[in-house]
């Protein structure tokens, strides 16, 4: 997310451009890169996972982790 000049706030910021072709005037959107402030690092109300973590993690309290198993053997 990214602040532009006027302090709005968003992902992406375009502009309106006008071009005349033999007469013929066309109005197009143009995608602006400059003078933007990246927003950061934003604090969230409750801790959230990187998507890159490759495990698969769940929370049942009626299964319980059988004697055999060892910490070592889920990873």
């Amino acid at each position: 997310m990214f602040f532009d000049e006027d302090g709005d706030l968003a992902h992406e910021f375009y502009t309106e451009v006008r071009s005349q072709v033999s007469g013929v005037v066309t109005w197009t959107m143009k995608r602006v890169f400059e003078h933007l402030t990246p927003q950061g690092e934003v604090e969230l109300p409750f801790a959230r996972l990187s998507g890159d973590i490759p495990l698969v993690m769940q929370e049942s309290l009626s299964i319980q982790n059988p004697a055999h198993m060892q910490h070592d053997d889920f990873f």
